[in-house]
Parts: C-alpha cells; sequence; structure tokens
C-alpha cells in the first residue's frame, strides 16, 4: 500500500500533536513546529522563478528530517490499527509503503482478516487527512 502525498499532507498541529504523544521533548516539538511554521516557496523554471507562496502544510522537500516526521505520524495511524488486534497480521513500514503481512487460516480468513484491517486503516487516514494509492494495492 502507497500512502497519496504522506510528506505533503504532515500539517503543523497533527505533527505537534503525534510527538508530544510520543513524549519527544517540548523543547524538540517547539523547534519542530517552527520550522515547519510560515514557510514559503518559489518555483524555478529555468531562468525563471515564480511568485513566492505560503506553505500551509507538508514537510520541507529535501529535507532529511521530513521522512522522520512523517513516520511519526504514519505511527500514529498504525497504533489505532493494530488495536484492531487482528490476529495474523504483521505491518511492515519503508517511508511512505505500508506492507500488511496477512497468514494463517485459509484464503476465506486472510480475505476477512485483510478487510478488518482495512476498516480501521481507512478510518484512522481519514483523522490524519491522509489517503492511500488504490493502483498501488497489491496482494500475493
Amino acid at each position: 500500500m502507497d500512502v497519496i502525498g504522506g510528506y505533503e499532507n504532515v500539517g503543523v498541529n497533527k505533527c505537534v500533536k503525534r510527538l508530544r504523544e510520543v513524549e519527544v521533548s517540548e523543547y524538540l516539538v517547539k523547534w519542530v513546529s517552527s520550522f515547519l511554521k510560515e514557510r514559503k516557496a518559489r518555483v524555478r523554471v529555468g531562468k525563471r522563478l515564480g511568485k513566492e507562496v505560503e506553505m500551509e502544510s507538508g514537510t520541507v522537500q529535501g529535507s532529511h528530517l521530513s521522512p522522520i516526521l512523517f513516520k511519526f505520524v504514519l505511527g500514529g495511524v498504525l497504533e489505532e490499527v493494530r488495536k484492531e488486534k487482528v490476529e495474523g497480521v504483521g505491518v511492515v513500514t519503508c517511508v511512505d509503503d505500508v506492507d500488511f503481512m496477512v497468514v494463517g487460516g485459509g484464503e476465506k480468513k486472510v480475505i476477512e482478516r485483510v478487510a478488518r484491517m482495512e476498516v480501521g486503516l481507512k478510518r484512522e487516514l481519514r483523522k490524519w487527512e491522509v489517503d492511500i494509492h488504490r493502483l498501488k494495492l497489491e496482494g500475493m
């Protein structure tokens, strides 16, 4: 499963909330908040420079901090999904990709488990205003 616009959807308030949930020091929370707020950007095409626009959400493109912040937010989503306690399901993440491994019980059981995980996942992703790439869902 691929998360659509993962980095673009990491809002300052969502990120700060999540960092506090996992008890990151308040000093770092304030630093991250400051880092993400009141950012402006321009697009350059060749020698032409576009007008400056304010960035309302998302992490800083190209920053080494961006994937880390996204993982904190995604971690909150997955924590809630894990509360579904669906037997035989494992979760592995890599940047904005999430892999679910569902084993045991035959095809019918696996399909039921995937459906339960999907319900929980969709609910939590909506809370964080993130969606998944339907075309990049795969089963093996």
